[in-house]
């Protein structure tokens, strides 16, 4: 257990949670660990929400956050959870995540206008591996919706119009 306090930055694909991410790890001295970081391998070897990809994730998750449980040290994780089967067990994850590293829980929802968030997703230097279509991007944000835990104090960013620089600091000050 730790008293280190544990930032989840949640939000829709291109919505700036790695520039976040990065910009407020080093301001509270966390590890920084983006979402597909711990993706990347099942996006390598399977098709998306294909049983291998969930099974490859499931073991990718247990053997990080089990470390992460252990940690004495700030944390921010970016994901981007929705109210689906997978997408809860997911949270239902970090949630036991925080739970066994003991220190504050902080969720954090970063959002921006959909014309914004498509333009973002679009932008070309966007990673291999991540969301790149906006098409997908706005059917995503139509059908589905965040798992935002009503039993935590979420912190709500709207990033249409701000530094990923300033929104961390923003952070910060909460």
């Amino acid at each position: 257990m730790t008293d280190a306090p544990f930032v989840h930055l949640m939000g829709w694909p291109g919505v700036g949670k790695h520039a976040v991410g990065q910009q407020l790890a080093p301001l509270i001295g966390a590890r920084y660990i983006d979402n597909h970081t711990l993706l990347n391998p099942a996006f390598a070897t399977a098709e998306h929400l294909s049983d291998p990809y969930i099974r490859i994730n499931r073991a990718v998750l247990s053997a990080v956050y089990a470390e992460l449980a252990n940690e004495d040290r700030p944390l921010v994780l970016t994901t981007c959870h929705t109210d689906t089967p997978w997408g809860r067990e997911c949270w239902a994850r970090v949630r036991a995540l925080a739970e066994a590293r003991g220190g504050p829980f902080h969720q954090v929802v970063l959002d921006c206008t959909l014309e914004e968030n498509a333009r973002r997703v679009a932008l070309p230097e966007r990673a291999r591996g991540k969301l790149r279509d906006p098409g997908i991007l706005r059917s995503a944000r139509a059908a589905k919706t965040l798992i935002i835990d009503p039993a935590l104090t979420v912190h709500r960013f709207d990033v249409t119009a701000t530094t990923p620089d300033a929104t961390a600091r923003a952070i910060c000050s909460q």
